[in-house]
């Protein structure tokens, strides 16, 4: 019965010790700005050598957005801005967010090749959220 007791107790203690992620502590500041949040970013069109396709983001913000900015890094090459898209209010009921369309061109790289794309979302108070994801060109 002691045995039983001693490991309860030592459950207990190993459990107070987690600490939880807590979504204000992880997407506010100390002074009260807020984080923008990004809910996904997913890629379609077909990653063909020269063809264009979209980056779909669903986020959000309490506080105003600014602007959007588009990088990537292809094979071999230090990471450019590719685009910036100043922000327009686009509300989505399906997903309860706001949504973006942000166009790219695949770069004519040969096949198999692969280019890393990363989106800032950056808002009026300075903040910023980065979603990142890659591409193989097919």
């Amino acid at each position: 019965m002691k045995r039983i007791f001693y490991i309860l107790l030592m459950l207990i203690i190993m459990t107070s010790c987690y600490e939880e992620e807590y979504f204000i502590d992880d997407n506010t500041t100390s002074n009260g700005d807020h984080y923008p949040v990004i809910q996904s970013l997913v890629v379609e069109g077909d990653v063909l050598s020269g063809n264009s396709l979209n980056l779909i983001m669903h986020y959000w913000s309490l506080d105003p957005i600014d602007h959007f900015e588009l990088y990537a890094t292809e094979p071999e090459q230090q990471e450019s801005m590719v685009n910036t898209i100043a922000y327009q209010y686009s509300y989505d009921e399906e997903t309860e967010s706001e949504v973006i369309s942000i166009p790219y061109e695949v770069p004519n790289l040969k096949s198999g090749s692969n280019v890393d794309l990363r989106v800032l979302v950056i808002n009026k108070n300075g903040l910023t959220r980065e979603a990142i994801t890659s591409i193989t060109v097919e």
